[in-house]
């Protein structure tokens, strides 16, 4: 356990591999809709989401911790180059409005620090969890689908959730990495993550229903699930730990997202 908890805090799985969370459940379930998969649109996507993460990494190096030394500016031209060619060919091959609806989500990226630095308050919080939980699954469902059902978008009622609390831990954490002290809400309400973290299983559960496989993957789902979440739990003592802490979330959310979307197929 110890093993797979360091090799889920190593920020290269952070980076790398936690974004695709955001997109993941709705290329699986839209593949699963279709005759074949569309992989050029799969790629773009990872594409899309993986250097968005890179460029929100950058700018809060820069301009929250403000440490400039580490980010520097040729980096973030590469990153942002790649970013705008993917995103361009993605969009020739989308509807309008998804078109639309992802430039939303790059302009998220960069003004969520400049030129109104929204870090650390409650329109931030809400837009990362519309834009990252929600917004950018429906965009990879259409992506394979070119529709969007009204089903889908109920199903993504526990992936939402989850990514509530992914948020939450994340300001909470970067609060203290930055501010050293926590935020406000989590003096008051210590145990809202792990409230939001259950509901998010148990909505998952039910809306995996009926199974097809004797509940068996519905419930390593919720099991599993909950034995990755069990770190969480652990207070952090210095600035280290604390930025594990923040890379396991993220690395908790991408396992979620796979187990809710194999829950939903089988």
């Amino acid at each position: 356990m110890k093993l797979i908890t360091r090799f889920l805090q190593n920020p290269y799985v952070k980076i790398f591999v936690s974004p695709l969370a955001s997109i993941l459940f709705g290329l699986i379930l839209g593949a699963s809709h279709t005759e074949s998969v569309r992989w050029h649109s799969v790629l773009l996507l990872i594409l899309i989401v993986v250097f968005g993460q890179f460029i929100d990494h950058f700018l809060y190096l820069r301009i929250d911790k403000q440490t400039a030394e580490v980010a520097p500016n040729v980096l973030l031209y590469i990153l942002e180059g790649v970013l705008l060619i993917s995103s361009i060919i993605f969009m020739f091959n989308s509807h309008w409005i998804i078109s639309v609806l992802l430039v939303f989500y790059i302009v998220f990226i960069h003004v969520q620090y400049m030129p109104f630095k929204m870090t650390g308050t409650i329109y931030h919080y809400l837009l990362s969890v519309f834009f990252n939980g929600f917004m950018m699954n429906v965009i990879a469902y259409n992506s394979q689908t070119f529709a969007v059902t009204q089903t889908f978008l109920i199903n993504t009622i526990p992936i939402v959730l989850m990514f509530i609390v992914l948020n939450l831990e994340v300001f909470n954490l970067k609060s203290i990495i930055i501010n050293n002290k926590q935020i406000t809400v989590f003096q008051r309400f210590p145990v809202i993550s792990i409230v939001v973290c259950a509901l998010a299983l148990l909505s998952g559960f039910y809306f995996s229903l009926p199974s097809s496989s004797y509940y068996i993957v519905q419930i390593l789902f919720v099991l599993l699930s909950a034995i990755t979440m069990l770190p969480l739990l652990v207070k952090t003592q210095h600035e280290k730990q604390t930025q594990n802490k923040m890379n396991y979330i993220h690395a908790v959310t991408l396992i979620f997202t796979l187990l809710y979307s194999l829950s939903q197929l089988y």
